[in-house]
Formats: structure tokens, C-alpha cells, sequence
């Protein structure tokens, strides 16, 4: 400790009649005098910056020129969310703060638009720190990532639908939601059905049309939910537990392999699945006779639903 600079500055002084030499001296014995400093210069800054409170040194600060408040956010003197120290940011100072992390939008009393924007083109999570986002920081906030809809409070259903368009599992995020958006999420991504509390029948339909798998979510499925997911994914039949006539007909016309997946083959389509495997096996030598053999081996057909004809493939076994 300089116990002569402390004699010399302990009676009051005018900063602002002093020469750089001495000011700066007077800063480094009494920094919080720089509040009574008219015209801050980037030196004054630099001699604060060096001491260990200097974040509350540049809060004692009314205004800091613009200029300086770049210079101050551009060098991170203290740390990345220095701008938390200055009075009355000025925009262009609040966007630097931003772009150089996008958490400092906390401490800026309502930020103006381009900050908003600045901030969340850096991340989208932190329009949490935004007291009231525009509508446009939110949309823009949703295009980016939809499950930053979380953080906003009663999305209007123009930023909801742009939510589940980035992603159709942001909807856990919404309460009560529409058709429409119920509707837009499967389409975006068809597992966004399990975060909707009893789907409506266009919604179920909708899904299966982009996830057939998606049927597995669905207890008890309908038979024109059944017919719908089979009609665009045949192995779609294996979340099926029993599925109906049309479902299992379906799958042995359209791939009749698939039928694996059947548990039990209903009767009337027995000869049906026969004749469709023989024709997909390559008219290989004894290929009914193994077809046949193989279904009824796998428990999928009844020697009693075999019509006669076909039975004479297996009548030496």
C-alpha cells in the first residue's frame, strides 16, 4: 500500500480538473470516483479493469459512451456477461453482449427487437431470459428449435404451428392443442402421438400415414386404423394383435411374407397365403409342398383350412 498516494488524495478533488497522470492515480486509490468523471476515456477503463471490483466500479458509472461500452463488452474485461455492469446498454453494445453469449440478453431491460433476434440466432433457449418476446423472436426462436416453445407463455397458434413444423415432438409443450397442430406435428414426426392426449381419428390417420409403425401407440386399433397402417408398411402388421380379415389380407397380397407376423391366419385366407408364397418362392421344385409345410409347422394355418387339391402336395408325409 502507497501510503504517500493516500496523503495526497485523501482531502476531496475535483476529477475532472486533473491531468491524465494524476487521474489515474486517483483512480487506482479511489476507482469509484470515475463516476463523477465527465469524460470517460478507454485508459480509465483499462486502470478500473485492473482491480478486483471492478464490475461494481463500472456499475457506480451513469453513462458510459458507447465506444467505451464496445470496448469494455468486445475485450470481456471481468467476464463474457460483462455488459451486466453497465447502465443503459446502448443496441448496437447489447448486440455485441449477445453475440459474444447469448445468456447476457438477462440482463438487458427490455431488449429492443434486433437484440432479441441477436440472441436467439446465437440460441434459441434464450428467449427464456425475455421478459415478453415479440412475436417474432418467438416465431424465430421456434424455426430454430421448436422445443424452445417451453419457454414461452401462451404461444399464439401461429408460433405453435411453427413449433411442431421445426419439430412435431415440441408439442409436449402445448397445452391443449388444436387439430390443426395436432395434425401438423405427426406429420412432421409421426412418434409426436404419443404426447397427444386422446387423438382425434384424422390425427391417428395422419400419423400412420408418415409412421405406420406408429399403430403401436394405439390400443385397440379400429379396422381402418389396422387397414391404413398395413396399406403403407405391411410389417406394420407385428404392433397388430389381432388384426382384423381386411389387415392380413392386405398384407399376404402385398407382401405375403410378412404374414410371419400374423400369429393366427384367418381361415378364408389360407390358400390365398399359400398360393402368393409359392408364386414369390421361384416355382423352386417342391415349393408347395414346403410352404405348406412351414405354415402349418409355424401353428399359422390348420390342416382343416388346406383345400383338397393342395392338400396332395403333403399327402405322402
Amino acid at each position: 500500500m502507497d501510503i504517500e498516494k493516500y496523503k495526497k488524495w485523501s482531502n476531496p478533488v475535483d476529477i475532472n480538473t486533473l491531468n491524465d497522470k494524476d487521474r489515474f492515480e486517483l483512480l487506482e486509490i479511489y476507482p469509484f470516483s470515475i463516476a463523477n468523471l465527465k469524460n470517460i476515456t478507454i485508459q480509465d477503463i483499462s486502470v478500473i479493469s485492473r482491480l478486483l471490483n471492478f464490475g461494481k466500479i463500472l456499475r457506480s458509472i451513469e453513462y458510459i459512451p458507447e465506444k467505451i461500452q464496445l470496448y469494455i463488452i468486445n475485450n470481456e474485461l471481468e467476464d463474457s456477461k460483462i455488459i451486466k455492469y453497465i447502465q443503459h446498454p446502448t443496441t448496437l453494445a447489447a448486440i455485441l453482449a449477445v453475440k459474444k453469449d447469448h445468456d447476457s440478453i438477462q440482463y438487458i431491460d427490455n431488449p429492443p427487437l434486433e437484440v432479441q433476434l441477436a440472441a436467439i440466432k446465437k440460441a434459441a433457449s434464450s428467449i427464456q431470459y425475455i421478459k415478453d418476446p415479440s412475436l417474432e423472436a418467438q416465431i424465430a426462436a421456434v424455426k430454430r428449435y421448436g422445443n424452445s416453445i417451453q419457454y414461452i407463455k401462451d404461444p399464439c397458434l401461429e408460433v405453435q404451428l411453427a413449433a411442431v413444423q421445426q419439430n412435431g415432438n415440441s408439442i409436449q409443450y402445448i397445452k391443449d392443442p388444436c387439430l390443426e397442430v395436432q395434425l401438423a406435428a405427426v406429420q412432421q414426426d409421426g412418434w409426436a402421438i404419443k404426447y397427444i392426449k386422446h387423438p382425434k381419428k384424422e390425427v391417428k390417420l395422419a400419423e400412420l400415414k408418415y409412421d405406420p409403425d406408429g399403430i403401436k401407440y394405439f390400443r385397440n386399433p379400429n379396422k381402418k386404423l389396422q387397414v391404413a397402417a398395413v396399406g403403407y408398411y405391411t410389417k406394420a402388421v407385428k404392433f397388430i394383435e389381432h388384426p382384423c380379415l381386411e389387415a392380413q389380407k392386405i398384407v399376404i397380397e402385398k407382401n405375403p411374407h410378412d404374414s410371419i407376423y400374423i400369429d393366427k391366419v384367418h381361415p378364408s385366407l389360407t390358400n390365398l397365403l399359400i398360393e402368393n408364397l409359392i408364386a414369390n418362392n421361384n416355382n423352386t421344385e417342391n415349393s408347395e409342398t414346403l410352404v405348406i409345410l412351414q405354415l402349418l409347422q409355424q401353428g399359422k394355418i390348420s390342416y382343416s383350412d388346406i383345400e383338397p387339391d393342395m392338400l396332395l402336395a403333403i399327402e405322402f408325409l
